[in-house]
């Protein structure tokens, strides 16, 4: 006769798998179509004349005016980076930019005069 084991194993179904995989990519996927579209608002504004500054390129001492805000690993991992200002060119519709502070809610917007 065989000896019960008496490790307690975890135990799921197939379909409690199939459920979670999916959750899982679902989610994935939001994050990359969150980081395209940042990427995407980013090059629009240096294609039009604007710029912008990385927190990674701005001086590290400067912490009075640095954003509390932070990117998820998952974004960090996928390229995406903090901004901490953007100058947008004048020449952007008030929807666009509107768009581009839905976007980047850490960086400090200005417009070009």
């Amino acid at each position: 006769m065989q000896e019960k084991s008496k490790r307690l194993w975890l135990r799921y179904s197939l379909r409690t798998l199939l459920i979670t995989v999916t959750v899982l990519c679902i989610w994935l996927g939001w994050q990359v179509n969150i980081v395209w579209q940042r990427r995407a608002m980013r090059d629009m504004v240096t294609d039009r004349g604007g710029t912008y500054l990385l927190v990674a390129d701005s001086n590290p001492f400067e912490a009075a005016d640095r954003s509390p805000l932070e990117l998820s690993f998952v974004q960090r991992k996928l390229g995406d980076e903090l901004m901490r200002s953007i100058t947008l060119p004048p020449k952007l519709s008030d929807e666009e930019k509107e768009r581009i502070r839905q976007a980047f809610p850490e960086a400090i917007i200005s417009t070009a005069d």
